[in-house]
């Protein structure tokens, strides 16, 4: 363990406990900030992404994406969904609803609203995202270009949003896209998958976007 540890010279047991542990112990960290002690008391510190992203954090970041001379994979990502979203979408059954985990503004899955609605018909997406405001208005803007189209904004962690949908009883076509994934502490990214799969039925399809140019 390379975190720093401290030792309990009270007693003979010597007993050592992690920085994270120290911190907790006192009783005054609320739940929602826990990731934030955890990240900042491991090995190696950081504050966790979604912390970035309320409403301006995700209108600079969606600027970016798209703008950036140097940064291609929001690009890449939307060519391959305009040469296969249909494919992607006829996987699915109907009635079948959309969900979409750090949504965003949604840019690139308006390519996927406008297959399913040609496949399916009318439905429902839901855009999972912490920054909560953001997301309601774009759900609205969304709403508004594509009649037949309902969307239910959640606000909250993307495993939150997996839980919210899970009891739904239409097939479930779930995005993960972008470097969205690479965000996540590499080892996060075992136990996430394996919640989410616990989570989907037969019948559900999960959809995964990965930089395979980035060597982690």
């Amino acid at each position: 363990n390379q975190r720093k540890t401290w030792r309990n010279n009270n007693n003979n047991n010597n007993m050592s406990i992690s920085a994270e542990q120290a911190v907790i112990s006192h009783g005054d960290v609320p739940p929602d900030l826990l990731p934030v002690v955890e990240a900042l008391t491991s090995a190696r510190r950081y504050v966790p992404d979604w912390y970035l992203y309320d409403t301006r954090g995700s209108q600079m970041c969606e600027e970016f994406l798209q703008t950036s001379p140097t940064y291609n994979l929001w690009k890449q990502e939307y060519s391959i969904l305009q040469a296969h979203a249909h494919d992607i979408t006829s996987k699915v059954s109907s009635p079948a609803v959309l969900v979409e985990l750090g949504s965003g503004a949604s840019s690139k899955t308006r390519l996927v609203i406008q297959a399913m609605l040609e496949q399916h018909g009318a439905f429902t997406f839901v855009p999972v995202d912490v920054a909560e405001e953001f997301i309601e208005a774009c759900g609205r803007a969304l709403e508004r270009d594509y009649p037949g189209l309902t969307v239910e904004p959640f606000g909250g962690l993307y495993m939150d949003g997996v839980r919210h949908v899970a009891a739904r009883q239409e097939a479930k076509l779930m995005l993960f896209l972008g470097s969205t994934f690479g965000n996540i502490s590499i080892h996060q990214h075992q136990k996430m998958l394996q919640g989410i799969r616990e989570h989907l039925s037969d019948q559900d399809r999960f959809v995964l976007g990965v930089d395979m140019t980035y060597d982690r």
